[in-house]
């Protein structure tokens, strides 16, 4: 999603129905071949057919183990634009049922337009979803879309493609959790403003990015730090998602570690930056909560002062024991 003058609302079309011998549909619903399935509901107004055609607005994916998460959650249809999933045409599904190439057309209203008035802008998409895991590993346009799979492997071929065509489409396309958390910091230093939703959403969304990098240790401060910016903005169902996939859903403050200032002044920062110094500073022996370690060689603490105030800042790790 672009940012500036211009907002694009983006409306996606989705379209999903029965690929034979891979994929079996049943009314709103479409199975794959190793027990995951997309369930689809919310069916379209007939007013809002007549703008975006027929179809659900929201898709669900369920896992081979139940559990089960909507698709495109950042993108649902709303009258500024959204996702609505059609069941005009059907997925490609690669000969050994891993992986469902999607039709999508991403439309909306971009303001303002040559004219000085809205006007609709379209692009259409060819993401692949992962059947098992349910991730979209990439969201490819042009002449990809015009591919399909070799009829004994999942090879994507596209006859006078110039390049590796199964390559472009199967390779994840998207950032890993930590160098989006690591963007976002530096990105959050420039004069424009730059939300952490803004990220999530390039990436299709913290379910996208969960499903495709399960939490484990190498990124677990990085969803954490996410999901606390995240409640920061006002996200609260996303925060609550993360949280949930991590574990840590409806437990408190106690569940952040603790350590005791280790130097006679501690400066205290707006952000993991030498030039974002306030005048604000901890001394030797004051004990912090520990909020983030994302950034090397910086930690981001929580100070209760006496009075019950609440100091957020940035410190250098080396002020702590």
């Amino acid at each position: 999603m672009k940012t500036g003058n211009s907002m694009v609302y983006l409306c996606a079309l989705l379209s999903l129905a029965v690929a034979a011998g891979n994929v079996v549909a049943v009314q709103n619903r479409v199975d794959f071949s190793e027990q995951s399935a997309l369930v689809f509901s919310a069916p379209l107004s007939k007013k809002e057919q007549a703008n975006a055609g027929s179809g659900w607005k929201r898709a669900v994916y369920l896992s081979p183990t139940g559990e089960q998460f909507d698709l495109l959650p950042m993108e649902t249809f709303t009258s500024k634009g959204g996702v609505v999933f059609q069941d005009s045409y059907p997925p490609q599904v690669s000969p050994t049922g891993k992986y469902a190439v999607l039709d999508i057309l991403r439309s909306g209203s971009v303001d303002p337009g040559q004219n000085g008035e809205p006007h609709a802008e379209s692009k259409q998409y060819c993401p692949v979803l992962e059947t098992h895991t349910g991730c979209i590993v990439s969201a490819q346009s042009g002449e990809l879309c015009g591919g399909s799979w070799d009829k004994k492997s999942d090879a994507w071929i596209v006859p006078g493609y110039d390049g590796d065509s199964t390559k472009d489409m199967l390779s994840y396309q998207f950032q890993s959790v930590n160098a989006l958390w690591r963007e976002y910091l530096a990105a959050s230093t420039k004069p424009f403003r730059y939300s952490i939703k803004s990220a999530l959403t390039s990436n299709l969304g913290p379910t996208n990015l969960m499903a495709c990098e399960p939490p484990a240790a190498e990124n677990w401060e990085a969803y954490e730090a996410i999901s606390r910016q995240l409640k920061k903005e006002g996200d609260l169902t996303d925060a609550t998602y993360i949280d949930g996939k991590l574990g840590l859903a409806g437990k408190g403050d106690t569940e952040s570690p603790s350590s005791t200032i280790s130097v006679d002044k501690a400066r205290l920062y707006d952000r993991p930056d030498m030039t974002a110094q306030t005048r604000m500073y901890l001394v030797k022996g004051d004990r912090v909560k520990i909020l983030d370690k994302s950034v090397l060689n910086w930690v981001r603490i929580k100070y209760v002062e006496q009075n019950g105030s609440i100091i957020d800042k940035w410190m250098q790790a080396t002020s702590l024991k």
